[in-house]
Order: C-alpha cells, then sequence, then structure tokens
C-alpha cells in the first residue's frame, strides 16, 4: 500500500507540476495522498499573501482540480505556505464508523466528561491527532515490530 500511495503522489506532484503557473510558486509543491483526497499545499511566492492568493487564483485552481478530480479520482483539497505557516483551505472530512468495546467507549466517555471533546465523535477526533502528534516514534515503534514479525504474522491484524 505504501509502494501505491508513493507512486501516485509522485504522479500527482508530476501532473500538477506541470499545470501549475510558476510565478505562483517559491519552490516544489507538496502532495499528501489518501483513498479520497489529495492535497495540494502551494509555497507561495513573495508577490502572495495566503489570503489574497486563495481569493486571485480561486478560479484557475478550480479548473486545475476539476481536470485532476477526473483523471485520477479523488477530490483536490488546497493549501499554502509561506515563511513557515501552512494554511489549507477546505479539506475532505471522511466519516469512519467502528464498532467499539466498553472500554473504548469509556475511554471516550472520559474525554467527554473531562471536556478534551463534545461528544464521542469529537473524543475519537482528539484521539487521532494525539496519535498524530506521536506519529513518527509510534508509528515507527509499529514498522518495526511489523518488520520483525514472522512472515505468516505480517498479515493479520494486531491485538491491543
Amino acid at each position: 500500500m505504501t509502494q501505491d500511495v508513493d507512486e501516485l503522489r509522485s504522479r500527482l506532484t508530476a501532473w500538477f507540476s506541470e499545470r501549475l503557473p510558476s510565478d505562483w510558486l517559491a519552490g516544489p509543491i507538496e502532495v499528501d495522498v489518501d483513498r479520497e483526497e489529495a492535497l495540494v499545499v502551494l509555497p507561495l511566492a513573495k508577490a502572495y499573501d495566503a489570503g489574497g492568493f486563495r481569493d486571485a487564483t480561486r478560479g484557475e485552481r478550480m479548473k486545475v482540480a476539476q481536470q485532476a478530480e477526473e483523471t485520477f479520482g479523488l477530490k483536490i483539497s488546497w493549501g499554502t505556505s509561506k515563511d513557515g505557516r501552512r494554511q489549507l483551505y477546505t479539506t475532505v472530512r471522511s466519516p469512519v464508523a467502528v464498532p467499539l468495546a466498553m472500554r473504548e467507549r469509556q475511554i471516550l466517555d472520559s474525554l467527554v466528561a473531562a471536556g478534551v471533546a463534545t461528544d464521542r465523535t469529537e473524543a475519537v477526533a482528539w484521539c487521532i491527532r494525539l496519535v498524530g502528534h506521536h506519529e513518527s516514534d509510534w508509528l515507527q515503534d509499529l514498522r518495526d515490530a511489523v518488520a520483525a514479525a514472522p512472515p505468516g504474522r505480517r498479515d493479520r491484524p494486531v491485538a491491543i
């Protein structure tokens, strides 16, 4: 799966790089992708600020996005980066449904009771952001564990 995502990211990067005006950009674009969405982050040229750029280029960006959506079958979202600040425009929010055991529901309810989240949905999003915050450490540990697992075990889910 990772190789497929990396290949798709490379194809998208090349595709957008050929179609976006170079005077918009201060460097190479950044593309992130999953099953539903491609997020294209543009490093803004000095002539632009994020808000003005978004408004000034909306029509042209939407034309390019429509072509990309037809070509790649993904929703296209945009963002900019300038002076170390990244700003994302409207991005895809994808619902996820999963059956949870009592212990898992209790964790979510504890987050709600503590005021960390207003409901279970927000608590799940909070948990995902927490994992994202520790992503590099935790996911590297997970990748290392998967790589060390016996061949038949690599294809099965890990019990927590």
